[in-house]
């Protein structure tokens, strides 16, 4: 499991976007079977950043989480296209990194299966995507 975008969204709203009071940020799942805990590298490398990871169950994402008021942000192009073909419904879906503004194929790295090192460059990357993301929505 990566590290979520969510606790990274959150840590900028408190710290840059207070003065964006109506946005509300949710984390979905593209296949949720059950109830998994977060990889303890995921946790450990939050930690180090003053992060707590959020002790919510993970949520299927469902046709009611699009709209106009409603921005889809994936991991990759092929949750985006995997969602479009899904819901007939969707709209407002783009990747992370095409909506901070990155070039076409560039993706988030997935550290699954691999060592801590992965895991902080992962974060380090989304870190500086959700950055990305947060300016332009600003």
């Amino acid at each position: 499991m990566v590290i979520p975008a969510e606790v990274l969204w959150q840590r900028l709203y408190f710290q840059v976007l207070r003065m964006m009071t109506n946005c509300l940020w949710h984390q979905r799942g593209m296949v949720v079977l059950f109830d998994e805990p977060y990889n303890p590298k995921a946790v450990a490398v939050c930690a180090a950043h003053d992060m707590i990871m959020p002790n919510n169950p993970a949520t299927q994402i469902s046709a009611d989480d699009f709209g106009n008021d409603t921005l889809v942000l994936t991991m990759s192009d092929a949750q985006k296209n995997k969602i479009y073909a899904e819901f007939d419904n969707a709209i407002n879906v783009y990747t992370l990194a095409e909506y901070a503004g990155r070039p076409e194929d560039y993706e988030v790295m997935d550290p699954c299966g691999k060592g801590i090192d992965e895991y902080k460059k992962c974060f380090d990357g989304l870190y500086e995507l959700v950055t990305g993301a947060a300016a332009k929505m600003n």
